[in-house]
């Protein structure tokens, strides 16, 4: 068969040149190896690490057959703005556009978000009569208002149903509903005002059964660094977080003052919290007075796996917002 895979913000594995395949980027590999043609339509905005991997349309080739169609979009600086909303208009005017001269597939599977490319996908298919099948990830636009301070959620409810009535028409024509937990597949469907059909179904995020394996020469320089830095199984309780760096999505207050409290305590604990992110600068000048924390930043593939090794306790201290409680999301597996 002939696939199209939507999805505007994955990393590619050649990102940075450790880039780490997500859900999007698993399903297009996995269909490949099983001999279909795929076409993985993105951004030209690498949102991850915050550049453009080229200035302009693009296609690469992908696997045995297919390719990669990069669509131009402006990008952003910051997850939560007013740019982003920007970028997603600006990449789902160019994707309607470039879909309409492309050869049909034969099949459609498209990430929620973006409200845009489901729209396009959706629209498109109803069109060419091609199976649509619209993959949940994220709630939105009902999480943005989680965003606004308690007194203007109401308000911000209001002002957002633009976006609701279009998400709704999107999943309400969509051939099949997936989504990555039974509770977000029930949102999906409420969302639509339908109920759940023979092809709707539930998919937890997964990941390789097999780890990327790093050359020798990563291994070691990864080895290296967390040695330079003191990170060992020897000398302290490691209690790792990696993950994006922001304060609307983590708890990070009560991770700050555990590491405070427990700087001084006999049996030695050491906090590495690694990742990117718009509020890195401030963690780390809130943290100025923890000798046993450390913000290492970004992290290649096998620098990761290697503070995975060392690590006694995996962090993942999410807010509790309505998204995150239906959700198992990236960071746990």
């Amino acid at each position: 068969m002939n696939v199209w895979v939507v999805k505007t913000s994955e990393m590619l594995a050649t990102d940075n040149g450790n880039g780490r395949l997500l859900r999007s980027g698993l399903v297009a590999h996995l269909l490949d190896e099983r001999g279909h043609a795929v076409t993985w339509w993105m951004s030209t905005f690498d949102h991850a690490n915050r550049r453009s991997r080229v200035q302009q349309d693009a296609t690469r080739t992908f696997g045995s057959r297919g390719a990669i169609r990069m669509i131009h979009s402006p990008g952003n600086r910051e997850s939560v703005s007013l740019a982003r909303v920007r970028d997603h208009a600006v990449w789902g005017r160019a994707f309607r556009h470039a879909i309409a001269a492309a050869v049909p597939p034969d099949i459609i599977f498209c990430a929620y978000p973006t409200i845009e490319a489901a729209t396009a996908c959706v629209d498109f298919g109803r069109q060419r009569r091609i199976p649509v099948v619209v993959d949940l990830r994220d709630m939105w636009p009902d999480i943005f208002s989680e965003f606004a301070p308690a007194a203007l959620r109401p308000a911000a409810q209001r002002m957002l149903w633009p976006w609701r009535a279009r998400a709704r028409a999107a999943l309400r024509g969509a051939t099949a509903l997936f989504a990555i937990t039974d509770e977000f597949l029930s949102w999906g469907l409420a969302l639509a005002g339908r109920e759940r059909r023979e092809w709707d179904g539930a998919f937890l995020l997964a990941f390789p059964e097999e780890e990327p394996r790093a050359d020798g020469d990563a291994a070691l320089q990864a080895a290296d660094f967390w040695d330079a830095r003191g990170v060992n199984t020897e000398q302290a309780f490691n209690v790792v977080l990696v993950g994006s760096m922001t304060k609307r999505r983590f708890e990070m207050e009560t991770v700050l003052a555990a590491a405070r409290e427990l700087q001084h305590d006999a049996a030695p604990v050491k906090f590495i919290l690694a990742g990117d992110g718009d509020d890195l600068p401030l963690y780390r000048q809130k943290a100025q007075d923890c000798a046993n924390l450390i913000f290492p930043g970004w992290l290649s593939a096998p620098r990761i796996r290697e503070l995975l090794r060392r690590a006694h306790l995996g962090l993942v201290p999410y807010r509790r917002t309505p998204d995150l409680v239906m959700s198992v999301p990236n960071k746990v597996g």
